[in-house]
């Protein structure tokens, strides 16, 4: 990712609705807090996940933090802390813990990034075989972070820090904006009274006044413009 491209999306989240001009959502080299748009190096992120939640095998010295990088972290040169819809996330497990609850309690404005990895090494990290998902193997999953990414679906929030392989931006927001026109097309169906008979992942059949009528995602992008509906996340 360019600098620019860095710059503008510090400058798109910064002026979204809801939005923290400044935000504390983990510390990099230096002492520099992390801030939407910044690039980091696989040194910087590992520690960061160091100093947010150590993994285990460093905490009880069977491991340093150099080898559990080696083993578990891809080898991606650069990472970019972006926001995206925590349900746009992939989870090595679903389970909900003390932890979860704890943390679902608690505003998310301040939590620690996430960090989110591609699936390279989840063999070595989960213990064979990667991450099987309805549709094919897990693109990436989340590393670090589970219990924050989980606590944040149960709230209902919108959006989450995470700091991700730069080449992993694109698709993470992406899946995102398509998560967001999906809430956007269940509210509007619902406010019309258009119940959903059908939906494919990528298109709506709806009843109207007793005929079914297909929506496209594309088709409702075009009503919400037309309606002054603004986006959380750009494509």
């Amino acid at each position: 990712m360019t600098d620019l491209h860095s710059e503008i999306l510090k400058i798109v989240y910064k002026h979204l609705p809801g939005q923290h001009d400044q935000m504390s959502h983990g510390v990099r080299g230096g002492g520099q807090a992390i801030d939407v748009g910044d690039k980091m190096s696989r040194e910087e992120v590992v520690n960061h996940i160091m100093t947010t939640n150590k993994p285990e095998q460093v905490a009880s010295g069977n491991m340093t933090e150099s080898e559990w990088a080696e083993k578990y972290l891809s080898n991606d040169a650069e990472y970019t802390a972006i926001e995206i819809d925590p349900r746009a996330t992939n989870l090595p497990a679903g389970t909900v813990s003390k932890k979860v609850e704890g943390y679902s309690k608690m505003s998310g404005d301040n939590s620690p990034a996430i960090v989110i990895d591609s699936n390279e090494k989840l063999e070595a990290r989960f213990g064979g075989g990667k991450l099987d998902q309805a549709y094919g193997k897990q693109p990436d999953t989340v590393i670090d972070g589970k219990h924050r990414v989980e606590a944040a679906i149960k709230r209902g929030d919108k959006s989450i820090m995470a700091i991700v392989p730069s080449r992993k931006v694109s698709s993470l927001i992406e899946r995102s904006h398509k998560l967001e026109i999906d809430d956007f097309a269940r509210n509007y169906f619902q406010g019309k009274g258009y119940p959903i008979k059908k939906f494919d992942g990528n298109n709506y059949q709806v009843e109207r006044m007793g005929e079914l009528r297909v929506f496209t995602q594309l088709d409702l992008s075009k009503i919400a413009r037309n309606l002054g509906h603004n986006w959380r996340f750009i494509q």
